[in-house]
């Protein structure tokens, strides 16, 4: 077998694994040159710093990189999410003054019209005492007690009542001896 040329040396900058790959091949697809900026390079000139990977480093740095990835996801949309907490307690705010200023109109009309209500009531009952028809007050006549007088001095005589003076209702005087004749 002869000397072939085109292949490359590949080295992996974290485990140091080798190899000759033929660049156009499938082995060489599976490494990977990754760029990374550091915190401490980020304002230097040259902040990048590039890294070859085999295919096992190359995918253990993927599963270390991603969290990192979503992290600072994370802290670039912190500001437009507390924006939208804020709007969102801004809104919820809004809705329960307004529930409450609703509740207070309510209470309003529910107070005048029960105030008119009443109001109609008292004129119902003014109007009712105007039409009512008024009875003047009458002695009043207990059965077999004649005339209903009001002095109070009248005897029970067993059906016709008698003053102190012996007349009836009638106008005859008994006969204050208990004789049956009459008074000459």
């Amino acid at each position: 077998m002869g000397v072939r040329s085109g292949y490359n040396h590949y080295q992996c900058d974290r485990c140091g694994k080798e190899a000759y790959l033929d660049p156009k091949g499938a082995e060489a697809s599976a490494w990977s040159k990754l760029q990374r900026i550091s915190v401490d390079k980020a304002t230097s000139e040259d902040p990048i710093t590039a890294y070859e990977f085999c295919n096992d480093c190359r995918n253990a740095y993927t599963s270390f990189d991603r969290p990192q990835d979503d992290a600072f996801a994370d802290f670039m949309s912190q500001p437009a999410r507390d924006r939208a907490a804020a709007q969102a307690q801004a809104d919820a705010d809004a809705k329960a003054k307004a529930e409450q200023e609703k509740a207070a109109r309510q209470k309003e009309i529910d107070d005048a019209v029960a105030a008119a209500v009443e109001k109609a009531k008292a004129e119902q009952k003014a109007e009712d005492e105007k039409t009512m028809i008024k009875v003047p007050d009458t002695p009043t006549v207990t059965p077999g007690t004649g005339s209903g007088s009001e002095s109070g001095d009248t005897t029970d005589t067993g059906g016709t009542e008698t003053d102190k003076n012996g007349s009836d209702s009638t106008g005859i005087v008994e006969n204050p001896s208990g004789s049956d004749k009459e008074n000459d």
